[in-house]
This record gives C-alpha cells, structure tokens and sequence, in this order.
C-alpha cells in the first residue's frame, strides 16, 4: 500500500514523527479508550491484501470502505449500513462496482458519501462515479451516473472526491505540471446524469509541484483543497460559492497556514470540515511524526489566517504520520496516525465549552492493520477507520 500512495504523486499518505509537546494546558490524566463496535469485513476476498479500508466516508449510519486493488485490481467499494440493533460485526449491505470496469482502474482510490448519494474516485481511469441509493435501501450496482473532466488527458482525475449535497468537488492534481485543480459538479434538477465539470476552482499562488488537491472537503457552500508542497511547507486554501453558483472558474476566498510550518511538514495533505471548521494534517511534521492543525471561521467569514489550535497526542514518535486521517463533525475530530509497525491509532478529540484550541487527545483506540494507512471518518460520536494492511475496517464509539 505503501507504493500506491507514492506512486500516485503522494496525493495521499505522507507522515513522520518526532516527541511533540502541544502549547495547551496541561491534562492531568491520559486519554481514554474509544470501544471497538464493530469489524467490517468485505465478503467477496481474493485471498490477497486488496486494500480495503484505503478510503473511508460516513454519513448517519452509513459507512463506505474503498478497496482500489479488489478483484485482481478492478477495484470495489463497500456499503455498510448500521443495523436496528447497533454496530456489530458484519459484512458489507451492498456492492458498489463500475459498469466499465478492467484492471488497474483504481475504483475506491477516494470516496464521498453524503445522504443517499455516494461518489467513487477512480483517478487511473480519469472518472468520478456517483451512486445513488434506490428506494429499497442500498444493494449491489453499478453506478448512476460518470462525470469525467473536460479533456479527456490523464490528469489523476478523481484522486479525491468530496460531496455535501448538491455539490461533487473531485480533484486531478496532475494537472499544468502536478499544479493540480479542482473540478465542480452541480446535481441537475432531475439527478445526477453522466456529465463534464460545472466550474473549477484553482489557488491563485500555487505553482509546478504543489499538489493543489491532494486532499479534499465540502461543506455547505464552502469547499477545502489541500496543495501539500506549496511553498515546501503545505497550506489549505478555502473557496465559497458565490451567489450565481459554482459556474465558471473560482479563486479562493482564503489561504490557511501554520504559524509554525516548517519545510515539508505537508500541511494540507489530509483535509476535512464542517460548518465553520477545517481541520488540515501536516503528517510530515517534525520527522513525519506529525500534527493537525484546526482552523475556525471568524464572525467576518473565512480569510487569510493561521491555526486557532493544535492537536497532538501524548507518546507520538518519529515515523508516526499523525494526521494521515481527519475526520471532523460539529463538536468531534478525529485523526488518524499510521506508524511503521502493525498498528495505527485512531484519536478523538471533544470541543472544549470555550471552543477548539491547543489540545490532546480526550480518547483513542489501535487500529490494527492501519501501519500503511489510517484514513477515518466520524458521525456524531461514531468513529470509523480503515486498516487497509489487514483489510478491515473498525467502527469505534464511547
């Protein structure tokens, strides 16, 4: 799995480690235990590591696992949805698969979920696939729709994706020399149909080799791209839809950035939000031991400005890659940390009564088979993370 991230322009996992303290007050007692609520495994494995858990999405009580090498490399991606009873462990409700399907075509390189509608990453075959969900609930099909970028040229289209509504942003980082850029796509009144981008956004500062896209978020009317190697130091770069809609190409409205960044830190390259908050990684930070950055909206709306916190947590080393997962709900994070042994871990952090700041972790749990890789995704209190070294995925809670 290791290769896979390299090989396709470090879009996703960077990481290192170094004994981090964090600038916040001091916490008298360690974090606790997040409860293992389930092992979602996929039913139909080839017998071989086919990455399942690489991409991971939540929303409500569905969770969506990506596995890009599934079925000798065609690729698949997993549907679970929560029973009456609770989280326990289980097999997928539904199999989502291309109709145009053949080898190496990276399906579940990245995915998106938001309501009854799923987009699917497939950045070898240049195409995003959007699936959604019948009126008896999810079950194995083939996709509703493939939007695909305007000139057909090999750009990494569809390394990440991101939906919150209406609005489907999927990233080619590839593109005007690994500049990269972010195409939008806007439901039609009648549904998603196969179609070309709506509009695109694009970092008015960014240049050969940042990456712009390497991680990507919606929320609301506000979109987060990520460009890890911008000025050898990373930034998240913030755009908000005009009133007259995503039409046309968008500059950003902000530019986030560390206070403290450092050369290589890949600030940006893991990136979520919700609402009026960012939460951007910087898993190369300090060796690739790593840290996450939290940014909060001001009243005036977002602009130019550095972190409102930090998050680390106690015991992180060197080759840590903490922040190779952000995950954010309305009071929750959560962030992944793959190490270079077995394990990864999953932490969980609750907003404090006086908003986010400079904090460590409230709660954790190993993530077993996460070594390679610990993409997560949140829901209220429910956390969920990808293992992709073991082929599992965790649900964790409370």
């Amino acid at each position: 799995m290791k290769s896979r991230h390299f090989l396709l322009t470090l879009v996703a996992v960077l990481a290192f480690t170094f004994s981090l303290a964090v600038p916040a007050e001091a916490q008298t007692h360690g974090p606790s235990s997040l409860k293992q609520l389930a092992e979602l495994t996929e039913s139909d494995n080839d017998g071989y590591p086919d990455g399942f858990g690489y991409s991971i999405a939540m929303s409500g009580d569905t969770i969506v696992v990506g596995a890009p090498e599934a079925h000798f490399n065609y690729g698949a991606v997993y549907v679970f949805v929560k029973a009456a009873s609770g989280w326990a462990n289980m097999t997928q409700t539904a199999e989502l698969s291309p109709s145009d399907g053949y080898t190496f075509l990276d399906f579940g390189i990245s995915v998106g979920i938001s309501g009854n509608t799923i987009v699917v990453g497939s950045s070898a075959h240049n195409a995003a696939y959007v699936f959604t969900e019948p009126e008896g609930g999810w079950q194995n099909m083939t996709e509703t729709a493939v939007l695909s970028n305007t000139n057909g040229v090999a750009t990494l289209f569809g390394a990440n994706v991101a939906i919150d509504g209406a609005t489907i942003a999927v990233s080619e980082p590839k593109t005007f020399t690994y500049r990269g850029r972010v195409q939008i796509f806007t439901e039609p009144a009648g549904g998603w149909v196969n179609a070309t981008p709506t509009g695109s956004i694009i970092a008015s500062d960014t240049a050969s080799y940042d990456y712009f896209g390497s991680a990507l978020a919606v929320s609301g009317s506000t979109i987060v791209a990520g460009a890890y190697n911008n000025d050898n130091l990373g930034a998240a770069y913030v755009f908000v839809e005009p009133a007259a809609g995503w039409s046309g190409s968008h500059g950003q409205k902000a530019k986030l950035t560390a206070s403290d960044g450092r050369a290589q830190d890949a600030l940006g390259a893991t990136v979520a939000i919700n609402g009026n908050v960012i939460v951007a990684g910087a898993q190369k930070r300090n060796n690739d031991t790593g840290l996450a950055y939290v940014f909060v909206e001001p009243a005036s709306g977002w602009k130019n400005m550095t972190q409102t916190g930090e998050l680390s947590a106690t015991g992180l080393a060197i080759g840590d890659f903490f922040g190779n997962g952000v995950a954010v709900s309305p009071t929750k994070i959560a962030i992944g940390s793959a190490t270079t042994f077995t394990t990864g871990t999953a932490y969980a952090y609750t907003e404090p009564a006086t908003g986010w700041k400079s904090m460590l972790a409230t709660s954790e749990a190993t993530v077993t088979g996460g070594e390679y890789g610990c993409p997560v995704a949140i829901s209220g209190s429910v956390l969920a993370a990808g293992a992709p070294a073991n082929g599992v995925a965790y649900v964790f809670g409370p």
